[in-house]
This record gives C-alpha cells, structure tokens and sequence, in this order.
C-alpha cells in the first residue's frame, strides 16, 4: 500500500466521533460490507481504502503483507489504532462471531462424538469429520448393499461362466 498523505488523515480524523468506550466511530462513507470508506487522489491516480486501515498506517502502524486488520472491540467502524492490531486472516476469522469460528469451538461431532485426535480426520476440503460416524456411515451402507451385491457377483459369474465355457475339471471326455 502506498503512503497515507496528511490530507487523507486530517480527513478521517475530522469524521470521527468518540464513543464511551474508547472507539473512534467512522461518520463517513462505507463499503457495502459496513467497514469505513475513503478515497483520494494522487498523481493521477485514484486510491481506495478502509477507514481504519488508512487512519493505522497513517499514524505509524506497520501491517505485513496477508495480514488483516482485527478490530479488538469488535466494531466494525472503529478507527482507534489502540483497538486494532495486525494479525493473519485464520485468526481474525476465528477470534470473531463467524461461522468459522462457531465450528472450530466445536468440541463434538453432530451425533455426540467427540472430536479427538485419534476420532477425527480431515476431509480433503479441510472440514472435520468424526471417525466413527464414519464407520457407522460405511457399515449402514454395507448392509443396506449386501443384498445387491449379492446378485451382481452371481450375474458376473454367470457372464463370465458363458464367455470363458465350463471349468476344465468338469470337462466331458
């Protein structure tokens, strides 16, 4: 990201309001998402950016790149540079009231089971799965199947029986 000018930060300092609890509330324009918005020129081109983003690293803050901004007080159009702090997208996602994070608190399996490391594998999409439902998932299904496999093995024999001939040991000679 390039540099905040002063202007830019004079700006957003000047559509703040400060709340009991210590938040600078953003008064301006925002994203369809509800994050503060602003936006300015320079050289010819034009440059977008969150409120509390801009407002962080105008005042002195250093975010790597990947990172996000987690806002610690949990709303969403604060600026405070005290109420934010750097972190990767898997913690923000999981310090905060999402879906994400709702299922990685999850300590059992829909059916009771709990998640341990010995019950409990990865999907190849990365979701949890409880071994054992697993394994009463399988046997279901076996047993559900035994029947239809049944006559499947004695179709193929009978097949296999016509396009190969009878076996040699019962051979007429």
């Amino acid at each position: 990201m390039t540099e905040i000018p002063a202007r830019v930060k004079e700006r957003i300092l000047a559509r703040i309001a400060v709340s009991e609890s210590g938040c600078w509330i953003w008064q301006g324009a925002r994203f369809g998402t509800g994050y503060g918005h602003i936006g300015w020129q320079e050289v010819g081109v034009q440059h977008h950016c969150g409120t509390h983003r801009a407002l962080f690293l105008a005042l002195g803050g250093k975010i790597l790149a990947g990172y996000d901004l987690d806002h610690l007080c949990r709303q969403i159009l604060c600026c405070n540079p005290s109420h934010l702090e750097p972190v990767t997208r898997r913690t923000n996602l999981l310090r905060g009231k999402t879906i994400v994070a709702e299922r990685a608190a999850r300590t059992h399996c829909p059916a009771g089971h709990e998640y341990t490391p010995a019950n409990t594998r990865i999907s190849h999409r990365g979701t949890r799965r409880c071994r054992q439902c697993d394994q009463i998932r399988n046997r279901a299904s076996y047993w559900k199947n035994v029947e239809g496999r049944r006559e499947y093995n004695r179709a193929w024999r009978a097949r296999r029986q016509v396009a190969v001939g009878p076996p040699a040991d019962t051979a007429v000679g």
